[in-house]
């Protein structure tokens, strides 16, 4: 059994995490928009992902597992075209790889963010 503590902390960090990727996400399709015009597969991406986010955070374990596995993906991706690019792009590109699979990882790994899902799971049930 998990403490209220333990809930708030999980509640925490799945809430920045998941804030973090909206607002990323958020932030890259009106980039997009600004430079090159609207792309109907970059607001699709923005959707799914705004989608999957909202779904994890209200305690789809399928939504978490997804999500948990896009972001190491994503990651993975991100770090080897990091180690490939010469200067600051290639090292900003590395970083944010790293925090992505980090990100991925801690879905699942850390134990107050277990106690936020457990607690959620019980309340949707």
């Amino acid at each position: 059994m998990y403490t209220a503590a333990q809930i708030q902390v999980g509640l925490r960090v799945v809430s920045a995490l998941l804030g973090t990727l909206v607002v990323l996400y958020l932030l890259s399709f009106l980039i997009g928009l600004l430079t090159s015009g609207f792309h109907l597969i970059q607001a699709a991406q923005t959707a799914f992902m705004v989608w999957m986010c909202w779904s994890c955070y209200i305690g789809k374990v399928w939504a978490r597992t997804l999500l948990a596995l896009l972001l190491v993906i994503f990651g993975i991706a991100a770090v080897v075209a990091g180690l490939h690019w010469q200067g600051g792009v290639g090292t900003v590109v590395l970083i944010l790889g790293i925090l992505e699979i980090v990100g991925g990882v801690s879905l699942f790994a850390i134990p107050q963010v277990n106690a936020y899902f457990e607690y959620v799971a019980q309340q949707g049930s």
